[in-house]
């Protein structure tokens, strides 16, 4: 009796704390090189500065006489992908307006976009929730002849991740992959955490030993994100093949894998596979880390 009333009182002190937390230069620099003599030579690196400061100014700036695109034109400014990059970084809050600069500086004589220009531009589309626009910028850099990098297909993925579009999600991470980009860490959590928001227990589980497969290390968040799901999807197996792996590749202590095991269990209400846990640790003289 003594035994099942301190299971419970474990399972209602994990219970309890089963919380999840959510995730959200060069200037001035010099450049030292050995000129054969022992003594470093000092360049120093342009400072763009007060013209991405003048340039942003007559981007921000209404002006009721002449356009923005007038005004820019009379500025006589020397573009560079740096100084296009900085500009349209200071307008991410003033999405309309940054697009209207990038569609101009497009045309200004001696410029022509970058992968990073286009990247800077589709991150304010997509906290503008300006999807149609993250689609129109994509298609444009094919038509520019400027390849997307591990960025650009980073993102995408991300856009139609968090749009619950999980079959363009992965359709944009095959893509990346035949266009010969290796995903990093990053694309593939990006991509394993829309699925398990999306609620597909199994392909996330295909998804993620896929993972394993490409020695792909997970970040402690999305351990979180693939023991709720799968507890959630009442996948018990599928909890405890995680929970043995955290231990096994990412040697993450007995102690805090059980608990994060036990806590998944938890948020997803269910209280027969914790006791069960419980038992199981307590036979194993394993200690659980409640306040992990």
């Amino acid at each position: 009796m003594g035994s099942a009333e301190s299971s419970v009182c474990q399972l209602q002190s994990a219970c309890e704390n089963a919380e999840e937390k959510r995730d959200h230069g060069k200037m001035g620099n010099l450049v030292l090189e050995n000129n054969g003599s022992g003594i470093s030579d000092e360049i120093e690196v342009k400072d763009v500065s007060p013209i991405v400061h003048k340039v942003t100014e007559i981007v921000r700036n209404e002006n009721g006489l002449l356009s923005m695109e007038e005004r820019l034109e009379n500025a006589d400014v020397d573009y560079n992908e740096e100084v296009v990059e900085k500009v349209l970084k200071r307008c991410f809050k003033v999405p309309h307006l940054a697009l209207r600069f990038f569609k101009w500086v497009k045309f200004s004589k001696g410029f022509q976009h970058t992968a990073n220009t286009f990247n800077t531009m589709i991150n304010i589309a997509r906290e503008a929730k300006e999807f149609c626009l993250i689609e129109e910028l994509a298609e444009e850099m094919g038509k520019n002849s400027c390849e997307k990098d591990i960025k650009t297909w980073t993102v995408l993925v991300s856009h139609y991740g968090k749009a619950k579009l999980i079959g363009k999600a992965l359709l944009m991470f095959e893509e990346m992959k035949s266009a010969g980009v290796r995903p990093d860490a990053i694309a593939y959590r990006e991509l394993l955490r829309a699925i398990c928001n999306a609620g597909k227990a199994d392909l996330a589980l295909e998804f993620y030993k896929d993972m394993v497969h490409n020695e792909v290390k997970l970040d402690m968040a999305s351990y979180k994100q693939l023991l709720k799901c799968f507890a959630l999807c009442g996948d018990v197996a599928a909890v405890h093949f995680v929970g043995e792996n955290m231990v096994r590749l990412s040697e993450i202590p007995e102690p805090h894998t059980y608990t994060l095991m036990l806590k998944s269990f938890c948020i997803a209400g269910r209280i027969k596979e914790s006791l069960e846990l419980i038992r199981d640790l307590k036979n194993k003289n394993i200690i659980l880390d409640t306040g992990f």
